[in-house]
């Protein structure tokens, strides 16, 4: 019969490998978040009211139609992305998971922010993000007389965990497995050579 497990050896070891698993597992879980603010300025002489049209301007790249026009803006995005040749409800659901767009209270600053698996790829999002908004809004009202657009910030880029919670109970699963066949192959020896 094998002997019960020493629970302060198997802690410190449980800790000592679910630490191990967390750090070398990070890289698998890292993304980036390149974050870009516009301030939008009604000029007032437009028939669209202010508040609608900056909240037009929020929503307008959450749609396909600006992430396709995203992806054709510079052919270097292809690299990044297989997505332009999936379907329009693929594509639609992953620029949704990409992109989080916030406005701060009731004023025309709005926070987007990008999500992708490189620093680089990041930053070109961000960019040209950037460009196509500016060319969508130009579409859609007069920016001579009917709104301006400015860049206050950004692109920022900071890495970030692309899912935490799942890097978490893997790390916390691997340590806990590691520990335990640890101590019972150290209690399996034991019993082999015959020592308590």
């Amino acid at each position: 019969m094998l002997p019960p497990l020493n629970k302060t050896l198997f802690s410190v070891l449980a800790l000592f490998f679910i630490g191990t698993a967390a750090f070398t597992s990070l890289d698998t879980f890292r993304g980036y978040q390149a974050e870009m603010t516009v301030l939008v300025l009604p000029l007032g002489v437009s028939q669209t009211p202010s508040e609608q049209m900056v909240e037009n301007i929020a929503l307008l790249p959450t749609t396909v139609s600006f992430f396709d026009a995203l992806l054709a803006s510079d052919e270097r995005l292809t690299e990044f992305s297989a997505l332009d040749e999936q379907p329009v409800n693929t594509r639609a659901l992953r620029w949704n998971e990409m992109l989080s767009v916030e406005r701060q209270g009731g004023s025309g600053i709005i926070t987007y922010t990008i999500e992708a698996n490189t620093q680089e790829e990041a930053v070109m999002l961000a960019r040209q993000m950037a460009q196509v908004l500016f060319q969508k809004v130009g579409t859609y009202y007069d920016i001579r007389s009917d709104v301006s657009l400015r860049l206050i910030e950004g692109p920022l880029v900071r890495a970030s965990l692309t899912s935490p919670i799942t890097w978490i109970i893997i790390s916390i699963g691997i340590g806990v497995v590691l520990a335990m066949g640890l101590m019972l192959l150290g209690n399996l020896l034991r019993l082999a050579i015959g020592t308590p």
